[in-house]
């Protein structure tokens, strides 16, 4: 259940999933969760080019992420 990412918070980070299992949920307009995606090891976590995350990402069980700075990762994309 730990919070990778709020909807509304700063858009600092990604990562790609390691080992696990996270979901990615929106809220809805009267205040339900709607799931948006599952990400399973192998998957590219985190919002790219949005400077606050418009999407709550959460862990199912327990997982590993390798995360990194998002600005460092889109200069890189940029470039290359």
């Amino acid at each position: 259940g730990q919070v990778f990412n709020w909807a509304g918070d700063r858009n600092n980070h990604c990562a790609m999933l390691v080992d696990g299992m996270l979901k990615v949920t929106a809220s809805t307009s009267d205040g339900r969760e709607q799931i948006v995606e599952l990400l399973f090891p192998g998957d590219f976590v985190g919002e790219l080019f949005e400077e606050d995350a418009t999407l709550t990402i959460s862990a199912l069980c327990e997982t590993d992420l390798c995360a990194y700075p998002r600005i460092a990762f889109e200069r890189t994309l940029e470039q290359h």
